[in-house]
């Protein structure tokens, strides 16, 4: 999902609506990053949202501005069964799917039928189940 950033290009960048776009040279892309944070900029920051400096130089020290199309989530039924990745124990284990919240970094809350304990996990660690 990497976007249209290349490394050393100037971006906006900022975690929040509300908080003021700062500019930052742009160094990579974090696909991993489990609180969000995707846009690593030089310095070692990392933000939720990043926006092209060029175009966009109004911006700068703004709060304002057009907000980051959010990504859509994959789509479970309630009660669905679904396979969860436990990064504890690195596999993939077998799970009831409860809810969604596409506002938070870890949209998808399961119910771990192993262990009777429900968690909020990534998109990219829920998975249909497979069945056979």
């Amino acid at each position: 999902m990497e976007a249209e950033f290349k490394r050393g290009q100037w971006v906006l960048c900022r975690d929040e609506a509300g908080e003021e776009w700062c500019p930052y040279v742009f160094c990579k892309f974090l696909e991993e990053d489990k609180d969000g944070e995707n846009y690593l900029v030089f310095g070692g920051w990392k933000f939720r949202q990043c926006l092209p400096l060029e175009g966009n130089e109004e911006l700068v020290r703004s709060d304002g501005g057009p907000e980051p199309p959010k990504p859509e989530i994959e789509h479970y039924e309630f009660l669905e069964r679904v396979e969860v990745y436990v990064s504890d124990d690195m596999e993939w284990v077998p799970g009831v799917y409860v809810t969604a919240d596409a506002e938070m970094s870890r949209p998808h809350r399961v119910l771990i039928v192993e262990t009777r304990s429900d968690r909020w996990f990534r998109d990219s660690d829920v998975r249909h189940a497979v069945r056979g």
